[in-house]
C-alpha cells in the first residue's frame, strides 16, 4: 500500500467518523431536549389536573377577583403554590390580574445531592368565562408556559426558550 492510498483511506475514515460522531451528539441533544420538555409538561399537567379537580365555585371566585384570589394549587401535598390567573374582562377587552409563576426545576443531581442541571419554568394561567346561559356555565382554562435550560452556554447556539400551551374547559356540571 502506497502513502497516497494510506492518506486517502485516512481521509475517508476521518470523514466517516466525523459524520457518525455528529449523529451521536445530535441524538444526545434530542434526548436531553425531551427530558426537559417532559419535566415542563409534567409540572404544567399537575397544575391542570389540580384545577380540573377544584370545585367550580373556587375557579369562579378567582374569576371574580383574580388579583386577590389565586387558584389554590400545590407543589406537593404540603407546599402551597397558588397560581394567580389572568382573567379576560369582556367589558374592557383586557386581561386583568395575574402574575407569572416562576419555578426552577431540578433535572439532575450528583451523588452528593448538588444540582448539576436545572431548568427555569414560567407558567401563566388564563381564565375566560364562556358561559352560554345561566344553566350552562363554563370557564376556559389555558396555561401557557415556557422553559429554558440553565446550562446552555455552548456558543449560545442552543440557548433558546421553548414554549407550550395546554387548555381545557371547566364547567359547572360536576364530573367524576
Amino acid at each position: 500500500m502506497s502513502l497516497i492510498e494510506v492518506v486517502i483511506a485516512t481521509g475517508v475514515l476521518s470523514i466517516t467518523a466525523a459524520g457518525l460522531l455528529s449523529g451521536v451528539f445530535q441524538t444526545r441533544r434530542f434526548t436531553e431536549d425531551n427530558i426537559y420538555e417532559t419535566a415542563a409538561l409534567n409540572a404544567v399537567s399537575s397544575y391542570m389536573e389540580q384545577i380540573k379537580s377544584m370545585p367550580y365555585d373556587t375557579v369562579l371566585a378567582t374569576m371574580g377577583d383574580p388579583t386577590n384570589v389565586p387558584l389554590p394549587t400545590v407543589i406537593d401535598h404540603t407546599t402551597a403554590d397558588p397560581l394567580r390567573a389572568y382573567v379576560w374582562n369582556h367589558g374592557t377587552s383586557l386581561w386583568t390580574g395575574g402574575i407569572p409563576n416562576d419555578k426552577v426545576i431540578t433535572i439532575n443531581v450528583d451523588d452528593a445531592g448538588n444540582v448539576i442541571e436545572r431548568m427555569d419554568l414560567r407558567v401563566y394561567a388564563f381564565l375566560t368565562n364562556i358561559q352560554v346561559s345561566d344553566s350552562l356555565q363554563a370557564i376556559e382554562v389555558q396555561i401557557l408556559f415556557n422553559w429554558k435550560r440553565q446550562n446552555e452556554t455552548w456558543l449560545g447556539i442552543f440557548n433558546q426558550t421553548r414554549v407550550g400551551n395546554m387548555k381545557f374547559v371547566r364547567s359547572s356540571i360536576e364530573t367524576y
